[in-house]
């Protein structure tokens, strides 16, 4: 792989990291799903209870139930992608997301910084393109955290 292929695989994986937070955030469940191979897999591994999710229609299943009683952005920051080949990929970046309350019109409160997140990301690429393979998120801060005894 030559330097400008490297760059622009790069860089369509960074673009899958940023419209992985858009179309979460936007309800655009298609164009969510569609970020991920066929295979795809969504995996919580901090706080307890892990979640493994397996495949597009987990995935959906899972998202579509989240609560609506909030309105968030998820941002991503230090996002780093490393190429290992010409097929796969891997980036990892911190999240933060910022909620304030569900309301019909804008601006709405905002609540704050509620979680810092890790996100760890294995890519592939397929016959449509660069896909997110696997997405590890692990919560590293959060609001709703009950202490742990050291």
């Amino acid at each position: 792989m030559d330097d400008l292929a490297r760059l622009m695989a790069e860089r369509v994986c960074l673009r899958l990291m940023t419209a992985y937070c858009t179309h979460l955030d936007a309800w655009e469940v298609d164009r969510f799903l569609d970020l991920f191979t066929a295979e795809g897999a969504w995996r919580r591994t901090a706080p307890l209870p892990q979640i493994n999710l397996e495949g597009r229609e987990a995935i959906r299943g899972f998202f579509q139930r989240r609560p609506t009683h909030s309105y968030s952005r998820h941002l991503i920051l230090n996002p780093v992608v490393d190429i290992l080949d010409e097929a796969s990929a891997r980036g990892v970046c911190v999240g933060l997301v910022v909620r304030g309350p569900a309301a019909p019109a804008f601006p709405v409160p905002m609540r704050g910084v509620e979680l810092i997140v890790e996100y760890r990301h294995s890519f592939a690429r397929t016959t449509a393109g660069w896909r997110i393979a696997e997405i590890q998120m692990d919560r590293l801060i959060d609001v709703e955290a009950t202490p742990k005894e050291a």
